[in-house]
């Protein structure tokens, strides 16, 4: 499967060269719809949604399956109409990946750096393999542009993530919060909270409060299935995003730029978040990737600065060393027994 990815590099860099602009082709977005859509027997999580979809076979499974609902019931509007797994994979595919390249290309200074990031950090994780998880943050991301120019399609966007995946109601605050100016003190705030939030232990938390109050099935068993993946998650990754956040502030931030103010803002919210509830680290993973996105959008605004900065090769070592991280991260997620070998219908 490295050797697909190296194919489609060498064929953007060639297309790059002889077009010399920054926009993201369209034959790169559908090759990687190709090569998701068309898939099988590859990533973690297939089998147990081709194990979900013929196991939905009316309403009733819908509203007692263990997935979400706006999920199990796109599962059975594509069953009752004669459409197998194999096309809904596709489906899903081409538009969580369309949403994403349409957000890059509004928002980033750098659409086709910022695919690239999207390419190292979110693609396999998200859109290859947490097909739900995928789609929502393709659901919210896409919301963004809406935030202040129609507050009723931000938020149906964001509440359609949150039945694809629940997890996306995290980023419902994200209209509170979108015209705040972050300060050194309000980071300050962010940094000290999300270290005092640590220490509760949310897993115990959501155990309680769901025997002594909701009783959700769902939550039930998605606490059950994660009841051994706990435990303190401060490690590189989320010292990386408060590095490079304090840098940003520093360095490269426009406050009377609407985007970034807009990015800074829902990245710094992110990093609250990932802190808060680092007892519970899939759930603390889960949630900051609908944050973490905005990395692929400052980025490049910080490169935009960096000819404006003194002592320049610093700043483009920073970056280089932070996009060396994701190239590594990657190549060594490549070398997965579930990723190593591709197989397309």
């Amino acid at each position: 499967m490295l050797v697909l990815y190296c194919i489609l590099i060498v064929l953007t860099l060639i297309y790059a060269y002889y077009k010399k602009d920054n926009k993201i082709p369209l034959f790169l977005i559908l090759i990687l719809t190709i090569i998701t859509g068309l898939r099988y027997d590859c990533s973690y999580d297939l089998d147990n949604y081709f194990i979900h979809f013929g196991e939905i076979n009316s309403i009733s499974d819908v509203l007692n399956g263990t997935y979400e609902l706006g999920y199990s019931f796109l599962v059975l509007v594509f069953k009752k109409i004669g459409l197998g797994f194999q096309t809904l994979i596709f489906i899903v595919a081409s538009i969580s990946i369309f949403l994403k390249t349409k957000t890059m290309e509004k928002l980033s200074p750098i659409p086709i750096l910022s695919f690239y990031i999207y390419f190292l950090s979110f693609f396999i994780y998200n859109d290859f393999t947490q097909i739900r998880h995928g789609l929502a943050i393709a659901f919210t991301f896409y919301a963004i542009l809406f935030i202040e120019k129609s507050t009723w399609k931000y938020f149906t966007l964001v509440l359609l993530a949150c039945l694809f995946h629940y997890s996306a109601v995290c980023f419902i605050p994200i209209y509170f919060i979108r015209n705040i100016n972050l300060t050194w003190k309000k980071f300050s705030i962010i940094c000290v909270g999300s270290l005092l939030l640590s220490l509760i232990n949310f897993p115990q938390l959501l155990n309680w409060l769901n025997d002594s109050l909701f009783d959700w099935k769902y939550l039930t068993v998605k606490l059950e299935l994660y009841k051994n993946s706990v435990g303190s998650i401060f490690e590189l990754g989320f010292f990386l995003k408060i590095i490079f956040l304090m840098m940003f502030l520093i360095f490269a931030y426009d406050n009377k730029n609407r985007i970034q103010q807009l990015c800074v803002n829902i990245y710094a919210f992110g990093i609250f978040t990932f802190g808060a509830l680092s007892s519970f680290s899939i759930i603390a993973q889960r949630t900051n990737a609908y944050f973490k996105m905005f990395e692929i959008i400052l980025i490049p605004f910080y490169i935009m600065q960096i000819p404006k900065m003194k002592h320049k090769h610093i700043h483009y070592c920073f970056v280089g060393c932070i996009l060396t991280y994701y190239l590594v991260k990657f190549i060594l997620l490549m070398f997965d027994p579930a990723y190593l070998i591709y197989h397309s219908i």
